[in-house]
């Protein structure tokens, strides 16, 4: 059990049933009634809750341990209390359940609690079950009742994995809780990360026909609120590829979601392989998209491309080349002497001449067209 307060919280509570079983118990029960009441002393001591968490070990028979910080919360104070919560919930063994009491916690202590907890959890490589209870007194009624809040730790997390999804695509956190009621988006999350933090554009397509089959399986009222807005977004995002036919397509428009999030160095690779795979789709061999000895045979598409670009007065094209060649190779030969580029990799008036020169060469490059 680990307990926190302030120092002039009032620590004598929990002796005040057993104050008279014996005489060290009503001794130290004296000394923390003394310290936590007096206006003159700074609160309970170290050396009494030490004392204290000695006699309810001794009664409860399980480990306790006691944090006590001063008693004024505000801006001035905080960075000598929020330590406390921190260093409170690094107490808590990673993947151990926890059970969240915060009965007549001031309102700001269960609020740093809270965050504390959420940090660590951030962190935390076993996942963590937490509960919450809060013990409501009516006095009306002359009954205590419990309220169970631990729903918030889940909408929590959720809401901290979700944000992560749509920002970076990350699903580490969000695929695990999504699977509990949506298996089948789980899997596609996690395959669709996969892609882009490996730059596998060219599975875009599969990828997406995967996201349809797994939205097509979703079970009404089969999910928490939380991810309803889950499988809302991953419709959003189904939606967007719903106008594609040809793997260039679906990688272009991958680009751009992909640019939206600032995931500039997967967008540069993506928009150069949408430019590469379109070629190949319009005048070659689909089935060798993605075979670089095909690409670079003389005579064969990336001699087209280039003939195209000089023709057509599409030089932005050579440099999106170059820019992508500069993130294959870590920057380049002039890496070690230049600061690397703002936006991660490339500005966003840069991107939007690249995209310019990309919808030129799909025009010039129908497919499926005699």
């Amino acid at each position: 059990v680990i307990l926190i307060g302030t120092k002039t919280s009032s620590w004598d509570a929990l002796l005040a049933k057993d104050c008279e079983k014996t005489e060290q118990i009503s001794d130290v029960w004296l000394q923390l009634v003394e310290e936590c009441e007096s206006k003159q002393g700074c609160g309970v001591t170290d050396e009494s809750l030490s004392i204290l968490s000695g006699i309810l070990e001794d009664q409860y028979g399980i480990d306790f341990l006691l944090f006590a910080h001063e008693p004024t919360i505000e801006n001035t104070t905080l960075k000598n209390v929020y330590p406390f919560y921190q260093d409170l919930a690094k107490e808590v063994a990673q993947g151990n359940s926890v059970l969240l009491d915060i009965t007549h916690g001031f309102r700001s202590m269960p609020m740093f609690l809270y965050q504390s907890l959420r940090f660590s959890a951030i962190t935390d490589i076993a996942p963590r079950s937490v509960s919450i209870v809060y013990g409501e007194f009516l006095p009306e009624k002359d009954v205590s009742i419990v309220r169970d809040l631990s729903n918030f730790w889940e909408f929590s997390e959720a809401t901290e994995s979700f944000e992560l999804f749509k920002a970076t695509f990350t699903t580490d956190r969000l695929a695990p809780m999504v699977a509990t009621f949506w298996p089948e988006g789980a899997g596609w999350m996690r395959g669709f990360s996969n892609l882009v933090k490996s730059n596998y554009v060219l599975q875009t397509k599969q990828s997406i026909a995967q996201l349809n089959n797994a939205l097509a399986l979703v079970k009404p009222n089969n999910c928490p609120i939380w991810g309803e807005e889950v499988i809302g977004y991953c419709r959003s995002i189904s939606n967007e590829f719903s106008k594609c036919r040809f793997i260039s397509e679906y990688i272009l428009v991958l680009s751009k979601l992909l640019e939206k999030n600032n995931l500039l160095t997967q967008t540069i690779i993506a928009l150069q392989i949408s430019v590469e795979t379109r070629v190949i789709e319009s005048r070659y061999d689909i089935k060798k998209i993605g075979d670089y000895n095909y690409w670079n045979e003389n005579g064969g598409p990336k001699e087209c491309k280039k003939d195209f670009q000089l023709n057509n007065n599409q030089r932005i094209l050579f440099e999106l080349e170059a820019d992508r060649n500069k993130i294959a190779h870590g920057g380049g030969m002039d890496a070690t002497t230049t600061p690397a580029r703002e936006n991660a990799v490339i500005s966003k008036e840069k991107l939007a001449k690249y995209r310019a020169g990309v919808a030129a060469l799909f025009k010039a490059f129908p497919v499926g067209v005699e």
